[in-house]
């Protein structure tokens, strides 16, 4: 996992609260969309990377 794994989910996390206000990020949840955010990303990234990777064969 490179860096934008781990910065990446906090602009996913940030657009998410300006998105849904009524589904504020809280000390009850905020660890559970922290995870599900650098899942998401990282998932993301791989995806990319095999598609490139699958373009060039």
């Amino acid at each position: 996992m490179g860096t934008s794994c781990f910065i990446v989910p906090y602009v996913y996390l940030d657009r998410f609260s300006q998105r849904q206000p009524s589904l504020p990020i809280n000390s009850f949840n905020v660890h559970r969309m922290l995870i599900t955010s650098v899942m998401v990303d990282g998932k993301f990234m791989d995806d990319m990377i095999s598609k490139k990777l699958e373009e060039r064969a």
